[in-house]
């Protein structure tokens, strides 16, 4: 905790199952959905691009493959 004149400063850290704002029945929460949470996990996204490069690369070159064989 850090007071400077007017201001509070907080710093938390830990884990947490379920964030809510709000009060009562106006509380909501303030977790990602899973497909946001995905969406901020850049080696995955990474992992999955490169993935996907690398099938589409392999069909092009069997299809080349099957092509050349016929001719």
């Amino acid at each position: 905790m850090r007071i400077d004149g007017t201001q509070v400063a907080l710093n938390f850290r830990g884990t947490a199952s379920d964030v809510k704002a709000g009060s009562g029945g106006t509380a909501r929460s303030l977790m990602p959905s899973c497909l946001e949470w995905l969406a901020e996990r850049h080696g995955f996204k990474l992992w999955w691009g490169a993935t996907v490069w690398f099938f589409t690369l392999l069909m092009g070159g069997a299809r080349w493959w099957s092509g050349a064989a016929t001719e």
